[in-house]
C-alpha cells in the first residue's frame, strides 16, 4: 500500500511541469498584432513626436507549435537556429540574426505590412504567426536626423522567465509588451551659402581682385 501510494504521489508530480507548461502555438492565427511606439527617452519621444516614422514588417521564419522557426521565401537563408520565441536567447543573438536579415533585403523584397507612426504611435494588424524583421526609415525633425536598430520580433511572444510570470503565448504585443523603436540621433547640417558684397576696392595693385 505504501509502494502503491508513493507511486501515485510521483505520479502526481511527474504530470505538473506539464500543466503549467505553455500550450502550443496555434500556427493558424491570423490576427495578430504589433502596438510600436518611436522609444528614445523623453526628449528624443517628444522630439519624433513631431514627424511621422514609417515601419515595415519583413516576415523571414514560419514558426512551429512548440516556438522553433524555419526561414523561408527571400530569408531562407538566414540562420534562425539559434533563436527561439523566450527569454533564453541573448540580446545580442537576436540583433546579430535581425542585422543579417536586414542585409537581406532588396529593392525587390516586398514588406508583409507597413504602418506609419503618428504622434511617437503605430499599429500593425492582421498579422499571421511567425517571427518578422522589423525596419524603420529614416525620419527626420527640424534639427535632427534619426535611424533605428532593426528588431527581430515573435508573433506570437512568450514572456516567461520562471520568476512567476505567465508563459502564456502573447499573440498581440500591446500594452507593457508594444515594442519600443531604437533610435539613433543625428544633428542635421547643410551647406551654408555666404553671399558678400564689395563696396569699396583698393585699387593699388590694378582693377582686378581674386577672392
Amino acid at each position: 500500500a505504501v509502494l502503491i501510494a508513493c507511486a501515485l504521489s510521483l505520479s502526481a508530480f511527474a504530470v505538473l511541469p506539464t500543466a503549467y507548461a505553455a500550450n502550443m502555438v496555434d500556427t493558424g492565427k491570423t490576427d495578430c498584432s504589433i502596438d510600436f511606439k518611436t522609444g528614445g527617452d523623453d526628449k528624443v519621444s517628444a522630439d519624433l513626436g513631431t514627424t511621422t516614422v514609417d515601419v515595415k514588417l519583413y516576415k523571414v521564419a514560419d514558426i512551429s507549435e512548440v516556438g522553433a522557426y524555419t526561414a523561408s521565401g527571400d530569408f531562407a537563408q538566414l540562420d534562425v537556429s539559434a533563436l527561439d520565441a523566450s527569454v533564453s536567447t541573448s540580446a545580442d543573438e537576436w540583433l546579430k540574426r535581425a542585422t543579417e536579415a536586414a542585409g537581406m533585403v532588396t529593392d525587390s523584397t516586398k514588406p508583409t505590412a507597413e504602418v506609419t507612426l503618428t504622434d511617437g504611435e503605430g499599429k500593425a494588424e492582421d498579422l499571421a504567426t511567425g517571427l518578422y524583421l522589423v525596419l524603420a526609415d529614416k525620419a527626420q525633425t527640424t534639427n535632427y536626423e534619426y535611424t533605428f536598430t532593426p528588431y527581430l520580433i515573435s508573433l506570437p511572444n512568450n514572456y516567461y522567465s520562471g520568476e512567476g510570470t505567465s508563459d502564456a503565448w502573447v499573440y498581440n504585443l500591446t500594452g507593457d509588451n508594444a515594442i519600443g523603436l531604437k533610435p539613433e540621433q543625428q544633428q542635421r547640417t547643410g551647406d551654408l551659402i555666404i553671399n558678400k558684397t564689395l563696396k569699396n576696392q583698393n585699387t593699388t595693385f590694378g582693377d582686378k581682385a581674386t577672392f
